[in-house]
């Protein structure tokens, strides 16, 4: 299962002369746009049963220095699949801290375990963290929202 959430996906972001707080839409997932698949679960014969996609999610960096990670998943629709595997739509909301240095952000878990931090860049309003989610690289951009 590939659920990204902020924690270990912690993310160091890059200071910048403009501020950095706001809320960050997410945009693409290893150069993916959304939806994005999560999960991909098979039967015996390998027949697809039940794909879970992550359609929405935003980074919200608080001036106080807290954040927090919102997304949105749902089940894709897969014909002749099984109703009963069929889970409703789901949001998740993680909270975190961050910090900046220059470039560079740096996002933490609640616990502020160092396995709960993601180092990244933040420039011209767009967030970039790359991290390793069980041995798998991840490449995730967001874009200041425009409110």
């Amino acid at each position: 299962m590939r659920r990204l959430s902020p924690f270990p996906l912690l993310l160091p972001l890059a200071a910048c002369a403009t501020p950095i707080s706001g809320q960050y839409d997410l945009r693409s997932i290893n150069g993916e746009p959304l939806p994005w698949e999560e999960i991909r679960y098979t039967g015996a014969e390998g027949r697809v049963l039940r794909i879970r996609e992550l359609t929405a999610a935003t980074l919200e960096l608080n001036d106080d220095g807290t954040c927090r990670y919102v997304s949105s998943s749902s089940d894709r629709d897969i014909p002749g699949a099984d109703p009963e595997l069929r889970r409703p739509p789901s949001t998740d909301v993680d909270h975190c801290t961050w910090s900046a240095s220059g470039r560079i952000l740096t996002l933490e878990g609640p616990e502020g375990r160092p396995d709960e931090q993601v180092v990244g860049s933040v420039a011209d309003g767009v967030v970039t963290l790359t991290f390793s989610v069980f041995g798998e690289e991840f490449v995730v951009v967001y874009e200041l929202a425009k409110r």
